[in-house]
């Protein structure tokens, strides 16, 4: 009986070992093209590993919010799609979300992120800092982990002065300052669909505050409220974040709201305050202290 036992684990472990390195293979393989998603029919979704990507296809122009890590052919997705000129903007400064920019020439993005951009740019400040790391190594390999590391360097423009972009044929792209996740933050309204693109700032997987660039919570609480106008003001009843789950209902913001709240007012327990966390339902603030 034990030696059966035995056995039935070991073919357990041998299948789990292998299913795992086939799905890294097939995650992490060279350059592959990702999978489009459809939205509708000019909108569209990428995922590059965790890192959410969209494109927005107007009557002129196409837009890419966000470029992810740089490890899916990202430009050869979009221009199977779309043969109209690509503009490209980054929601923020983080590397899994800007790494990708190079396929396109460069992006726009917030001069509040510029600074966050060049530490990200940096290959040894991402090592000591996020990839280099045992477990980061054994679910990617080294391979992956260089990959990310050493992305060509790309240009970077400044947001437009009217925070809009019109993409042709009535769709236009508004742009709202949120800071938070870092000062530099953004949200695109696509006013015409009713879609609110929200980067890092309201993830069901939790929101990372306690990075060095991040805002304090009482700002983020100040963002949380205007998003929840702007998604009121133009009829808005989703919101796309770029991890994991998207999209998510716009009523998840009150959760955000109240984890920031509760953060605020010295209402959480005292586990949250162990883990440096603000949970309130689907919210959860990754918090300094």
């Amino acid at each position: 009986m034990i030696r059966w036992a035995v056995i039935i684990v070991a073919a357990l472990l041998f299948l789990a070992v292998v299913g795992f390195r086939g799905w890294r293979k097939h995650t992490f393989q060279d350059f592959r093209i990702p999978e489009a998603v459809e939205v509708d029919d000019s909108t569209y979704a990428f995922r590059d590993v965790t890192a959410m990507m969209h494109l927005l296809v107007g009557k002129d122009t196409a837009l890419v919010i966000d470029t992810g890590f740089g490890l899916v052919n990202l430009k050869e997705a979009v221009n199977r799609l779309t043969d109209r000129p690509v503009k490209v903007i980054n929601t923020h400064g983080h590397f899994d979300h800007t790494h990708g920019n190079w396929q396109f020439g460069g992006a726009m993005v917030s001069y509040k992120d510029l600074e966050t951009i060049s530490r990200h740019d940096d290959a040894a400040y991402l090592y000591d800092n996020f990839l280099g790391n045992p477990f980061m190594k054994l679910l990617q390999g080294k391979k992956t982990v260089d990959r990310v590391c050493y992305q060509p360097k790309a240009e970077y423009r400044p947001l437009p002065e009217s925070m809009s972009l019109d993409l042709g044929g009535g769709r236009i792209i508004r742009l709202y300052e949120i800071p938070g996740h870092t000062p530099g933050s953004i949200a695109l309204l696509d006013a015409k669909d009713h879609r609110l693109y929200t980067g890092d700032m309201f993830c069901s997987g939790g929101v990372l505050l306690q990075l060095p660039e991040s805002t304090d919570v009482e700002t983020y609480l100040q963002s949380v409220r205007y998003t929840k106008q702007i998604c009121q003001d133009n009829g808005v009843k989703e919101i796309f974040p770029s991890h994991p789950e998207c999209p998510l209902p716009v009523s998840v913001l009150d959760d955000f709201e109240k984890a920031a709240l509760r953060y605020l007012h010295n209402e959480r327990s005292k586990k949250e305050i162990d883990n440096k966390t603000s949970i309130v339902g689907r919210a959860q603030l990754n918090v300094r202290d």
